[in-house]
């Protein structure tokens, strides 16, 4: 495919959906490092990519009326685009960049729109991707050609998060809001089945505040200020300062507010979203929706569910009794939060490598998460083809934590601990456990959360001495 050089990038209109295309943002980026990109995007989004790097301009698309749509295709037409890239799934945005005029319309054949597209990308199916939906946005660019495979695994991250934390301090202390703070976002734009209850949020916010010396500040929409109100009146009672801006905040000036906290307690939520592409020590409660395809990333994330029977249900309103949200409890979310503002105390924004080694009772209270995955293996450095599959687990896992458990290798060229270092190094990898007691860690995994590599390790050790032997022989 030709060296575009001036790209359009046709936002997608919900904010977790454009934070979780961030990657692909980047990849286009990545593929055309010269190109002039713009975003077009509707204005409760477009403040997400104000600070991005792979962005050289923003393009506001106020509404869908006949009067505006005619007149942004204008717009774009003077701008002389030669690709649009639709990361948005609407015929609209198709529609948009016919009437602009673009040579190249490039996206998922999908919402009747195949015949206004030059490049129509087969909407992936179940199973054909890793389940976290950056990757169907990935996926499409790789379909179109425009790259050859995805990029390495990485959290998505927002950049600019150190100026962006710098500015939510200044905003917060021009609004008489002490440091620290921890941040709530009780409230969800889908349905009041993504929420935890409010009563909860108050009482955990409250106790994590009060560990910490910190005020709560409570975040939603400007239809959301009653429920906030509640929480943030709640929290007062208990003798915690709260203060409520639920409503009072544009997306730019929420960002930076967001970026300054020292916690987030939120739902699925954009909220979620933002706050873990911030590397913000992030709680989230997950119920009806998919953990899975949706869910934060990186190593500031933790995910709080209780797998019910119903759950994901992906409905706007519990149609019975709420189990998957009043079974989680106030405790739990307490220590997540407690776990993530150890770390971050120390300086562990994200994990170094020497703190991702655990003993076997660490490994045991990780692993009893639904969302860890543990590998066990040799990992013997003689048969290196780890990185490789580990970063493939990781993928599957989508955004659940990798525990490797390291087993004894007899004639390995090095202990343990060494071969537990090494892995450590990794960045696909949270926790390494190695030594005795491993077998312990092992024993209390359910089967479908336990990968054994032992065999596959064997093989490539057996391969291994084969060929040493054959070239000796020759």
């Amino acid at each position: 495919m030709a060296d575009f050089r001036r790209i359009l990038i046709r936002a997608t209109n919900w904010i977790g959906d454009a934070i979780m295309s961030l990657p692909a943002l980047g990849a286009v980026r990545a593929r055309f490092p010269q190109a002039h990109i713009a975003v077009l995007a509707r204005p409760w989004v477009a403040d997400l990519y104000e600070g991005e790097a792979a962005v050289d301009e923003v393009l506001l698309y106020r509404n869908t009326s006949v009067r505006e749509r005619l007149r942004i295709a204008h717009a774009l037409r003077k701008r002389h685009f030669e690709a649009a890239i639709l990361l948005q799934n609407a015929f609209d945005a198709a529609l948009l960049a016919w009437l602009a005029g673009i040579p190249q319309r490039i996206g998922y054949n999908r919402d009747g729109r195949g015949l206004l597209l030059t490049r129509d990308v087969p909407v992936p199916q179940a199973g054909e991707i890793p389940r976290h939906e950056r990757f169907y946005y990935l996926e499409m660019l790789r379909r179109a050609g425009l790259i050859e495979s995805f990029p390495p695994d990485a959290p998505i991250r927002l950049d600019g998060a150190d100026r962006l934390r710098r500015r939510g301090r200044d905003l917060y202390a021009g609004r008489g809001i002490p440091m620290p703070v921890v941040a709530v976002s009780p409230g969800a734009a889908y349905g009041t089945a993504k929420r935890w209850l409010p009563e909860r949020f108050a009482a955990a916010a409250t106790q994590l505040a009060a560990k910490i010396g910190a005020s709560v500040v409570c975040f939603g929409s400007g239809s959301e200020r009653a429920l906030c109100a509640a929480v943030s009146q709640a929290i007062d009672q208990q003798g915690v300062r709260s203060f409520n801006l639920a409503g009072e905040t544009e997306l730019r000036d929420y960002i930076a507010l967001a970026a300054a906290a020292s916690l987030y307690l939120t739902n699925d939520s954009g909220a979620m979203h933002i706050a873990s592409a911030l590397a913000v020590p992030t709680v989230t409660v997950f119920g009806a929706t998919d953990h899975t395809t949706t869910g934060p990333t990186g190593h500031a994330a933790r995910i709080i569910r209780e797998p019910v029977e119903c759950s994901p249900c992906l409905l706007r309103e519990c149609p019975i009794d709420h189990r998957c949200m009043t079974a989680v409890t106030v405790e739990r979310v307490v220590s997540a939060g407690i776990e993530l503002l150890h770390r971050e105390g120390e300086g562990q924004r994200d994990m170094d490598t020497r703190r991702k080694i655990v003993d076997v009772d660490e490994a045991l209270r990780v692993a009893a998460e639904e969302s860890v995955c543990v590998v066990s293996g040799y990992f013997d450095p003689l048969t290196a083809e780890h990185a490789g599959r580990l970063e493939e687990i990781r993928r599957e896992a989508s955004d659940g934590r990798v525990v490797v458990a390291i087993q004894d290798l007899p004639g390995s060229l090095l202990d343990s601990r060494s071969r537990a270092e090494m892995v450590a190094a990794l960045r696909t990898v949270d926790y390494v456990v190695a030594g005795e007691g491993v077998e312990r860690v092992l024993a209390n995994v359910p089967g479908d959360r336990l990968i054994r590599e032992e065999d596959a390790d064997g093989e490539r050790q057996r391969r291994l001495v084969e060929h040493i032997r054959a070239r000796h022989e020759a």
